[in-house]
């Protein structure tokens, strides 16, 4: 099988596995924590030292995420975008949503080679 029908039958595949679910109804989950209150998570952190670490450590050479960003884009502007994201992150945190973009993510099967026998 040639490499772009093998790409065209995972395409397939995974168009029939996945679908879009309507959650607007689904019921909340009951909580399932059996730990003490002391084992629980009250607080996480997110300050601009964190962030930036994390924004050092982005290899340049690496393909842009679902958001079209390169990593040598975010690792350039890495001063001044430090603040707005641990502003978001943090009010992420404190309101317990997280906003949809960031549930994002492009899964692309690459088919390589066959398997020797």
């Amino acid at each position: 099988m040639l490499p772009h029908e093998m790409a065209n039958e995972f395409n397939n595949y995974f168009a029939l596995v996945f679908s879009i679910e309507d959650t607007s109804s689904m019921p909340s989950a009951d909580k399932i924590f059996h730990g003490t209150v002391s084992e629980e998570l009250h607080e996480i952190t997110v300050t601009r030292g964190i962030v930036q670490k994390k924004l050092d450590r982005l290899r340049s050479d690496k393909a842009t995420g679902a958001d079209d960003l390169a990593p040598r884009f975010l690792n350039e502007l890495k001063e001044e975008i430090c603040y707005p994201l641990v502003s978001i992150m943090t009010a992420s945190l404190e309101s317990g949503v997280v906003p949809d973009d960031w549930k994002i993510a492009n899964v692309t099967p690459i088919y390589k080679k066959a398997v020797k026998t």
